[in-house]
């Protein structure tokens, strides 16, 4: 309950409760949301299989949990990508300094150097290095300001491959074939 207020606190709006014993409980909410000036297009939905062409990105996969790295990892060879993973926001920047990566997969919230901190000091010497915010942490303002100054995009966890592959090549020229 408390978090369900707060999410809804956070969108601008307030969470009512109607409640008869014996009859049970109704949660209701009303947002008052800006209208898209964006038209929103109709597309098909995105086929995974494999890369198209003969380009094989490489891409820098970066996070302290090793399921994470590794699950990533899996998915993305798999279509077709070259993937190299890290554990820590001091490793990815060494590796970066050893060989430049397409994109970079960058989990925010790691012990040590946190992904923010680590996005500030990849684009000291890269600036037009692809980042991705690899997180499962939403609904923080704070974090948002810093992943739209940061971050070429989201990539959400719990993974789910035609989202990570729409945000790639939303970044990268590649096309997905079957």
């Amino acid at each position: 309950m408390s978090i369900a207020k707060r999410f809804v606190a956070l969108l601008g709006g307030e969470l009512q409760l109607q409640s008869t014993v014996g009859m049970g409980s109704r949660f209701s909410f009303q947002l008052h949301l800006p209208v898209s000036e964006v038209a929103v297009k109709s597309a098909a939905p995105l086929q995974i299989g494999r890369l198209v062409g003969n380009t094989h990105p490489h891409i820098l996969i970066v996070d302290d949990v090793a399921h994470n790295r590794e699950i990533l990892a899996q998915m993305l060879t798999r279509i077709g990508f070259n993937t190299e993973m890290v554990n820590s926001g001091e490793q990815a920047i060494a590796a970066v300094k050893v060989r430049t990566p397409d994109l970079v997969f960058l989990d925010i919230r790691m012990p040590d150097m946190d992904g923010i901190s680590c996005a500030r000091l990849l684009r000291q010497d890269h600036p037009q290095l692809p980042l991705l915010a690899f997180t499962a942490s939403l609904f923080d303002p704070a974090l948002d300001k810093d992943i739209r100054q940061w971050f070429n995009g989201l990539a959400l966890k719990p993974i789910n491959i035609v989202d990570i592959c729409a945000q790639i090549a939303k970044i990268l020229p590649v096309e997905y074939g079957p």
